[in-house]
């Protein structure tokens, strides 16, 4: 299949779509049918040949349906070979298309030049002879155009225009210039034409040998053509169809000798097929292309949705597994707490009760206090401390054992101590109310604590609030302060781990976090957490 679009650089022979019939190569059946066609019609001509000049009646309308339907087709076939030498570059597809148009140019012509045929009695174009000469030049154009395609495949086999537009160029001054060399032919110097056409009687075009040199000009495009591509492709077959056609409908034409005659319109028939045979094969592909476009579009539609739920499965696996890991998290974070607090915990209380009976006993035998003693009970309550805020940082007790909303207030507190930040949490009555789950409760402590991790480290505030209320069955957190504010990328960079995991916490229970900020009114953390 071929688009017709033009590109700014020439695609080389590999490029090429392998269902163009340029390239794709013919089957048998095709053969078999071509064939058939070529020995149906000269069966048919050398049984009409005794019978040619057999004169029938007059049908009116029969020519200028028959010439209109000819440049049709020509027409036709030209622009479907221009827009397949487009997708392609192939120079020889140029010169066809060019030897397709310079026919049906031709065959205009000719229809001016009828008498009688617009206006009666009268000639749109030329004299007494051009009908004829115009025959003459008309037929000489497909084997013309499919001598020099020919020509062009034997020297070149595949070759590709590197200059799209000097190649059209070229072609455009070759067809204008031999287009203009028959017009003046036949209106300027039709006097010093041999005379072809006596009232109807065209015998002058056999007798003067130039019936039969259209006729040897046709074989020696099917000799070329043959050589060149040995007909293995779909449109090599089809071109030689068409010659064959030609040479058909010159043979019956010359032995009928008249118009009107059994030959004239036989050779008619024969030069309408050899007129429709590439239109029909690239009608044909042009249906191929879209039977075969559709199909595409079906299997990358089944391969869209099945992709679409594997990336489903995927995305709830990997939820799932952000769930678990959560939890997994949230569970280690209480086991080492509680082992700091059970094992640490008692192992340092134990020292400092040690040390202090030990210096207790020291003075009460009236010796001085050991400084040493006195470092190292120093050193064991800062390791109390430390110990309970790295526990707190863990898990903080506050929250397994009074709740999610004293868990917010303490941690508020502690901020506060430990930032000098001014911070203010205030839980609403309506949200005081409301007893969550230990998930919620844990989900709802972390993305407040990580809201205010980033104020402490990020903001440059002065004052933060945790303002918490409940409505229609939604928990709504808001944290906001009065510093620097976020800017949109901060929110959507690749360090931002910290939000993007208060979103993915968000989003395990169905809940919705938005994140916005300015330098004016600082940045604003609200949370909607369904209680369902």
């Amino acid at each position: 299949m071929y688009t017709g679009l033009a590109t700014d650089l020439p695609l080389t022979p590999f490029d090429r779509v392998d269902s163009s019939p340029a390239i794709r190569m013919a089957t048998l059946r095709q053969r078999k049918i071509a064939l058939r066609i070529c020995a149906g019609l000269i069966l048919v001509t050398l049984i009409l040949l005794p019978f040619a000049q057999i004169k029938w009646p007059k049908i009116p309308a029969f020519l200028a349906t028959y010439q209109t339907t000819v440049i049709g087709t020509y027409l036709i076939t030209a622009y479907q070979i221009y827009g397949h030498y487009k997708a392609t570059r192939s120079v020889a597809l140029l010169h066809l298309s060019a030897g397709c148009l310079y026919t049906a140019v031709i065959l205009v012509l000719q229809f001016l030049s009828f008498p009688g045929i617009f206006i009666e009695g009268r000639v749109l174009f030329g004299g007494t002879q051009t009908s004829s000469w115009l025959w003459l030049f008309w037929h000489a154009g497909p084997a013309i155009g499919i001598l020099v395609f020919a020509w062009s495949e034997l020297r070149r086999p595949n070759h590709v225009t590197t200059d799209h537009q000097q190649s059209l160029r070229r072609a455009s001054i070759v067809l204008i210039a031999a287009l203009a060399a028959k017009v003046a032919m036949v209106t300027i110097f039709r006097d010093f034409l041999p005379v072809l056409d006596t009232n109807g009687d065209y015998s002058g075009i056999t007798s003067t040998g130039i019936a039969p040199g259209l006729q040897v000009l046709i074989v020696l495009s099917l000799f070329f053509l043959w050589r060149a591509c040995r007909f293995r492709n779909v449109l090599h077959v089809w071109l030689g169809t068409a010659l064959i056609a030609l040479l058909c409908d010159n043979a019956i034409t010359m032995a009928g000798s008249s118009r009107l005659s059994l030959g004239w319109y036989a050779g008619r028939f024969s030069g309408l097929i050899s007129s429709s045979v590439m239109m029909l094969v690239y009608l044909k592909e042009i249906n191929r292309s879209h039977q075969q476009s559709m199909l595409t579009v079906d299997k990358l539609g089944a391969d869209q949705t099945r992709a679409e739920v594997e990336l489903q499965q995927s995305y709830t696996q990997l939820r799932q597994l952000s769930d678990h890991q959560e939890k997994v998290k949230e569970d280690e974070r209480k086991r080492i707490a509680r082992e700091i607090h059970d094992e640490l915990g008692s192992l340092l209380t134990s020292i400092k009760a040690n040390v202090s009976v030990s210096n207790e006993r020291s003075m009460l035998a009236g010796n001085a206090s050991d400084p040493l003693l006195n470092e190292a009970a120093a050193q064991a309550d800062t390791a109390i401390e430390t110990m309970r805020r790295v526990i707190a940082d863990l898990r903080p007790s506050v929250l397994d054992h009074l709740g999610v909303w004293a868990a917010l207030e303490w941690h508020a507190d502690q901020i506060q101590a430990s930032s000098g930040l001014e911070c203010r949490c205030h839980i609403n009555q309506s949200a005081a109310d409301v007893e969550l789950d230990p998930e919620r409760s844990t989900m709802l402590f972390r993305i407040v604590q990580e809201s205010l991790t980033n104020v402490v480290r990020h903001a440059a505030a002065s004052k933060v609030t945790i303002d918490v209320r409940c409505e229609e069955n939604v928990i709504i957190a808001e944290v906001r302060d009065d510093g620097k504010g976020i800017k949109p990328q901060q929110l959507l960079g690749g360090e931002a781990w910290g939000i993007l995991g208060m979103h993915e916490r968000t989003r395990q229970f169905g809940g919705e976090l938005n994140i916005a900020g300015s330098s004016l009114n600082g940045t604003a953390v609200i949370l909607h957490l369904p209680l369902t």
